[in-house]
């Protein structure tokens, strides 16, 4: 319980990005047994260290996925985007626990086309 509202308060102190799968991200690195040792203040620097390591590492790659399908290529200064041309897809109906869910499953793979924006 204690840890938690510590962790609430670094969470508040913190200065980098603040959304769910990258908070949870950040604060997964945090040793567990350092918790109790920082106070809120001194956690929010560690998570500041985390993120700031992290941005370094995704600005050194020079490149950045933007979407599921595109990709921000920092040597061109452009995106790349692509699409799959030609895949058929099936629309299945399973049973889920009580409630029945329709999906599309991929029956026959296309072919990747990219284009540049």
């Amino acid at each position: 319980m204690v840890h938690s509202i510590k962790m609430a308060k670094a969470r508040k102190l913190y200065n980098g990005f603040k959304g769910y799968s990258t908070l949870a991200a950040v604060e997964n690195q945090i040793p567990e047994e350092l918790i109790p040792q920082l106070t809120a203040r001194q956690l929010a620097l560690v998570m500041d260290a985390i993120n700031a390591a992290y941005q370094r590492g995704r600005a050194s790659t020079g490149a950045e996925m933007v979407d599921t399908d595109c990709v921000w290529i920092n040597g061109i200064n452009r995106m790349i985007e692509w699409e799959e041309v030609g895949a058929v897809y099936e629309r299945v109906t399973e049973q889920d626990g009580g409630c029945k869910v329709t999906k599309s499953v991929k029956v026959k793979d296309g072919e990747l086309v990219c284009r540049f924006c």
